[in-house]
């Protein structure tokens, strides 16, 4: 039962983290124990009970345990427009703080993104505005017909960003999504259909 009364899947509950509270971390809308359940099962008497809800995949809820248990096997479906920001703010600070690094990153290639433009498309397919000064700039020659330039909003949302930031940290950080700082060659092999050419942004 979560904070609502709500009967929830193990899959999809946590433990709350004891030394923050309900929340567990600086994301709130997530489904939590129930805190009367959650005080029951930290007695000493209960503690059997809690071990056999952890064997069953109920942990506790930290934005690492967070990202592993529910972001990425959800990566491609995660994000929308309302918490497309906070997530990747989130994610930037465990990358900071070096709790995550290339292994992690490299399974969010699917994560949506926010654009220019304000759309969400897959980090792989994104390429650095020109604001986040890449090896290659092409927002100026391309933004008219493309709509797959990172947005710079997750630098001037964040509120935890320094003054005159180097942006070399955050464009690492979004390489290791699959976000492109420069052009690379696609190579095929045998003829394209019409359909396959359309989908990787050939056209007539």
């Amino acid at each position: 039962m979560d904070q609502d009364n709500h009967l929830q899947l193990i899959k999809d509950i946590y433990f709350p983290a004891e030394t923050i509270g309900d929340s567990g971390t600086s994301d709130s809308d997530n489904l939590f124990i129930n805190k009367i359940i959650f005080d029951w099962l930290n007695e000493k008497t209960q503690k059997s009970i809690k071990q056999w809800l952890q064997t069953l995949g109920v942990i506790q809820r930290t934005d690492l345990t967070f990202l592993n248990k529910t972001i990425i096997p959800n990566a491609s479906t995660y994000n929308t427009s309302e918490n497309a920001l906070k997530t990747i703010i989130m994610l930037f600070m465990l990358f900071q703080k070096h709790d995550i690094e290339k292994k992690e990153l490299n399974q969010l290639k699917k994560l949506k993104l926010l654009t220019t433009r304000g759309t969400l498309i897959a980090a792989e397919q994104c390429c650095f505005c020109d604001q986040y000064k890449p090896r290659l700039p092409l927002e100026e020659y391309l933004k008219a017909k493309e709509d797959k330039f990172l947005s710079f909003d997750y630098v001037t949302s964040d509120i935890f960003k320094k003054e005159n930031e180097d942006l070399t940290e955050r464009r690492r950080f979004f390489i290791m999504m699959g976000v492109q700082e420069e052009l690379h060659p696609i190579v095929f092999n045998r003829k394209l259909t019409s359909y396959e050419a359309a989908g990787h942004g050939f056209c007539d």
